[in-house]
């Protein structure tokens, strides 16, 4: 992530096709911007896959059904994406 977030900051959208572990954000790549040291893609969150577990784990604490964390999810507009 931390590479991803370099790319970004300094517009390198070329070398951030060229580097295998953040090519995959090279079509939105425009689309991107760190605020608070925090990747986002428009206005959703891109959550690290080191953290998505965690990010899940957290929504569904406290709920006994499975389509409310469903639905903060969404409402909180995350995205997660397979590799980082």
């Amino acid at each position: 992530m931390s590479k991803l977030k370099e790319y970004i900051k300094s517009g390198s959208q070329k070398t951030c096709a060229e580097y295998q572990r953040t090519k995959q954000f090279s079509q939105v790549f425009s689309e991107l911007c760190v605020l608070d040291d925090i990747v986002w893609k428009g206005y959703k969150v891109v959550i690290p896959r080191s953290l998505q577990k965690r990010v899940t784990e957290l929504s569904h604490k406290g709920h006994q059904c499975m389509t409310l964390p469903k639905q903060l999810l969404r409402l909180l507009k995350y995205i997660i994406l397979p590799s980082i």
